[in-house]
């Protein structure tokens, strides 16, 4: 049964079902460009988004589409369960003769498909017949995955554009120059993610499936929590997104055989309650009660020794200094109706715009992320992976390439202009930064394209600060109206407002209008960082313990406004090998 087809007689329909749950946030992009009322630029211009895929209806929601996980799926059994199919030009070079041969001959249609069936069965190419080719349709259906989460907490601008029944929120993220180590020009961008926590209800179903086939699929489901290869949807998942936790199980069985007949049971209980179709087979009658039976069917394939080697490295890292990382948005507090007054009696309003004519101000607020609890959003501060991540390559790039090649992009480009294919004169460790990093090239070399643009090999993920406190430190009193209380936002990360003014150039006087305030990560708290290579080099290994020193030193450091001391940590580090 193996070498079966879809189309081949009908020997049993199997239906897949179960939940998975987001442990981080989710972005399959739309393709399409959002604006979002109430989110706008320094320009007062709506920003633009980049959106995630919706459902249609009044109330669009977000949905993982079947093709995506069927393609993830393929991927993840090649790279770790070694699992083969062949490329379609190969097939092509195959069934194309044979077709133009059969042509000539005048044979019918019918007898051209069983040549074709016959050729794609022969190998015994699993993933091939299990998710078809250009030549034949796959014996196993994807459906796209509907979010099953409902959550009741309002819409609100100011929690990062949360959108209650679109169930996203907008996060932002920029590009670093290497020069000056600030936001580059041109390359903040905003991108729109469905809460960790958010629930989505994926079904599989196959027709014709031999046992192995099943244990694939199986296998396959069972990837999203394995342990050094998750299977993860979605984009930017070197950041950790995408990442799901499986439950709820469940698979549907009809068998027509020599022995067995389901076929007649299901029409009988399709007549009685006038419902025909895949969902109908989902009753108990059908499904696969025992455990071991399911353990039976994936212990016919063993997942071969891999070749993959995975070094895993934690590092705690403490605050010395406060950090700052900028989530982008803001929101008001007030003082006591006198305005000479400072920090007396305040008012303090997360998650609201500040209204200038109630002399309200502005808060620049610190980085947070929303998960989903319950039928609620709950935010949370947390230090994003991408500030990790491109302080360490920003650092690696400045001590590892020569000035001129700081711009990568710039760098690949000029070189390409010289057609000169030996790539001789590119930096020593150019390769090994891009490969580890990821990197997307575009010039007019395509073989220097193909070259370097990869996904890269380093997966970072940063647990969020841990603790519970109440209210942000600062010099003065609270507002402590029984009536209209406080609103001091997450409460899981130490925080403390840090008010400035710069100052004239010419009179040296604080600068007019120049008073502001905003939050930061205070000194003292600590949190996690996890980095993952895949096959690491001796590069690899002796960069990790690099940056490792480095940080120690204060040489690394993470977040803004490192040039008045903040964002300094040190780091314990404790590495494994998979």
């Amino acid at each position: 049964m193996s070498g079966m087809l879809k189309g081949g007689t009908f020997t049993n329909r199997y239906v897949f079902k179960a939940q998975i749950t987001a442990l981080s946030p989710l972005h399959i992009g739309s393709g399409e460009m959002i604006e979002r009322t109430g989110l706008e630029d320094d320009k007062n211009k709506l920003l633009q988004i980049s959106g995630v895929i919706v459902d249609g209806g009044n109330q669009p929601k977000p949905y993982i589409p079947g093709s995506s996980l069927r393609g993830v799926m393929r991927d993840w059994l090649r790279d770790v369960w070694g699992e083969t199919d062949r490329e379609h030009d190969e097939l092509k070079e195959k069934i194309n003769p044979l077709i133009e041969n059969a042509k000539k001959k005048n044979a019918k249609p019918e007898e051209i498909s069983k040549e074709i069936a016959g050729i794609i069965t022969t190998n015994e190419q699993r993933l091939e017949l299990l998710f078809g080719s250009a030549f034949a349709e796959g014996k196993i259906e994807v459906w796209d995955a509907p979010c099953a989460s409902h959550v009741n907490t309002p819409t609100n601008n100011t929690w990062s554009g949360w959108k209650k029944d679109c169930l996203t929120y907008v996060a932002k993220s920029v590009a670093i120059n290497p020069k000056t180590g600030t936001a580059e020009d041109k390359k903040l961008y905003n991108f729109e993610l469905v809460p960790e926590g958010a629930c989505f209800g994926i079904t599989l179903t196959g027709q014709n499936l031999s046992d192995k086939d099943v244990a694939l699929i199986l296998h396959a489901l069972d990837g999203f929590e394995h342990f050094t290869s998750p299977l993860a949807l979605g984009s930017m998942t070197k950041r950790g997104f995408g990442r799901f936790s499986l439950c709820n199980l469940t698979v549907y069985r009809l068998v027509k055989n020599e022995k067995r007949d389901d076929i007649k049971t299901w029409k009988e209980f399709c007549a009685k309650d006038n419902l025909a179709g895949y969902d109908s087979i989902c009753r108990e009658t059908f499904k696969i009660k025992d455990k071991s039976e399911i353990e039976r069917l994936k212990n016919l394939i063993i997942c071969p020794a891999s070749t993959s080697v995975h070094l895993r490295t934690d590092w705690t890292l403490n605050l010395e200094t406060p950090l700052v990382v900028r989530s982008g948005s803001s929101f008001a507090w007030e003082n006591a109706a006198e305005k000479k007054t400072r920090n007396y009696k305040m008012k303090y309003m997360w998650g609201h715009k500040a209204n200038k004519q109630n002399d309200e101000h502005d808060i620049g607020d610190i980085y947070f992320s929303i998960r989903i609890e319950g039928d609620k959003a709950v935010p949370y501060y947390h230090i994003p992976s991408s500030s990790i991540r491109g302080s360490l390559r920003e650092w690696t790039i400045k001590h590892l390439l020569p000035e001129d090649w700081w711009d990568i992009e710039k760098g690949l480009k000029k070189h390409a202009e010289k057609n000169d294919d030996s790539y001789k004169s590119l930096p020593r460790y150019l390769d090994d930064i891009l490969l580890l990093f990821g990197f997307v090239v575009k010039t007019c070399d395509k073989k220097l394209d193909e070259k370097y643009t990869c996904a890269g090999r380093l997966i970072i993920e940063v647990s969020p600060l841990v603790g519970n406190y109440p209210q942000p430190d600062v010099d003065g009193t609270w507002n402590n109206n029984i009536n209209n209380p406080n609103n001091y936002g997450p409460t899981n990360a130490k925080r403390h407002i840090k008010t400035r003014n710069p100052l004239d150039r010419i009179t040296n006087a604080a600068k007019e209008k120049g008073l502001h305030s905003g939050l930061e990560f205070s000194k003292g708290q600590s949190f996690t960082v996890r980095l993952t290579v895949e096959n690491p080099t001796d590069f690899d290994r002796e960069l990790i313990d690099w940056w490792c020193n480095e940080i120690n030193t204060g040489m690394i450091r993470f977040g803004g406004l490192s040039s008045i001391g903040r964002g300094r940590v040190t780091a314990q580090e404790v590495q494994d090998v998979k």
